[in-house]
C-alpha cells in the first residue's frame, strides 16, 4: 500500500472538500496558529522537544496567517 505524503493528502483534502468547507478549515487553521502563537508567548518550553523547537512553531504559525490574509 502506497503511503501518501503529507502535501498530498492536504492536496486530495482541499480537492475533496465542498467550498464552505474548505472556507470553515481555512478559518479553523487560521484560529489555530492563532491560539498556538499565544500559547507560546505563555509556555514556549512545552512546544520544545528533540525533533523541533517552538520557533519552528512560531514560524509556521506566522506563514500560515500571512498567506491567509484576504
Amino acid at each position: 500500500m502506497k503511503h501518501k505524503t503529507n502535501e498530498a493528502k492536504l492536496r486530495s483534502l482541499i480537492k475533496n472538500l465542498h467550498t464552505i468547507e474548505v472556507a470553515l478549515l481555512v478559518e479553523r487553521i487560521e484560529t489555530m496558529m492563532k491560539l498556538t502563537l499565544q500559547d507560546i508567548e505563555e509556555k514556549p518550553e512545552s512546544y520544545d522537544n528533540w525533533f523541533v523547537s517552538h520557533h519552528a512553531y512560531v514560524n509556521l504559525a506566522n506563514k500560515v496567517i500571512e498567506q491567509l490574509k484576504p
